[in-house]
């Protein structure tokens, strides 16, 4: 973006541009006039900008590597907005993709999202999500005991089975609307610690391929103190399966949502950097 530009404009796409004076003015973006856009389209039109979704893929990934010595990876949230381009673009900058539900699953499919870079997650998942994603899907996020059983029944007829996260409840949520969040202790997202060690046992009796925890505590929010305490609860929880159990998550994935400036007011706004580096 222009630095001689006001403030505001941070709030838009990294290529904007404001042309000509008074009446004469016109709003770019990616070299594209909006009111041309809208009168060839019609509105509403969504508009995405490449070049602000490569830098933001290119901080959380640069945020990765000064902060984080071992193997790391980064995550599409499919329901933020999903198609076809979309997907390709996320899996050919190296992120993998994460699906709720057959719709989505379908889409990253046509776009030739692979199995290693699909993901399925959300809670209560059909019999048509499950079976979608043993298919298709490199990991499922598992929410509760009754959607691993169900799991585990269809993943032994696959000739190849998705790898298995478990989503915990931290019991701590994330500072933002009381509709978005949901890592706490009543959320309906989720196991608490008994049925984790519940669900890591049934997957070590039916050779399950058991790899991840999970926990996501809400979207949008802009202050990552919260997922302090989260972490240490969930390396505590981490540490008691192990010792009940003999088993350690390869992966442990503190999912959330960080939030976006919407407003003026909302500037300057933390930035990737920060928030990565504080997990």
């Amino acid at each position: 973006m222009n630095p001689m530009l006001p403030q505001r404009l941070a709030l838009f796409p990294h290529t904007v541009e404001v042309l000509g004076e008074g009446a004469a003015a016109r709003l770019e973006i990616g070299g594209c006039n909006l009111a041309d856009l809208a009168d060839s389209y019609g509105t509403p039109l969504y508009v995405f900008d490449a070049a602000t979704l490569d830098a933001a893929a290119q901080s959380y990934a640069a945020a990765l590597h000064a902060n984080y010595a071992a193997d790391g990876g980064i995550t599409y949230a499919g329901k933020a907005f999903l198609n076809r381009a979309v997907a390709r673009w996320a899996y050919q900058r190296g992120l993998w993709v994460d699906c709720t539900g057959v719709g989505e699953i379908a889409v990253a499919v046509a776009a030739g999202v692979p199995r290693s870079q699909l993901l399925v997650h959300g809670v209560n998942k059909s019999a048509e999500d499950l079976a979608a994603a043993v298919e298709y899907a490199g990991v499922v996020v598992v929410d509760n005991l009754s959607e691993l059983r169900r799991l585990a029944a269809l993943s032994a007829q696959a000739s190849e089975a998705p790898a298995i996260w478990l989503r915990v409840r931290p019991g701590v949520a994330v500072d933002t609307h009381a509709y978005r969040q949901t890592g706490q202790s009543d959320s309906k997202f989720g196991m608490d610690p008994q049925q984790t060690l519940d669900a890591v046992l049934y997957c070590q009796a039916h050779g399950l391929n058991l790899t991840g925890i999970h926990f996501h505590q809400g979207s949008h929010f802009h202050d990552p103190a919260p997922i302090g305490p989260a972490l240490a609860t969930v390396l505590d929880l981490v540490e008691e399966v192990h010792g009940q159990s003999g088993w350690a998550p390869q992966v442990l994935s503190p999912g959330g949502g960080w939030g976006v400036a919407y407003h003026e007011d909302d500037l300057p706004h933390p930035t990737i950097d920060e928030y990565v580096a504080f997990v």
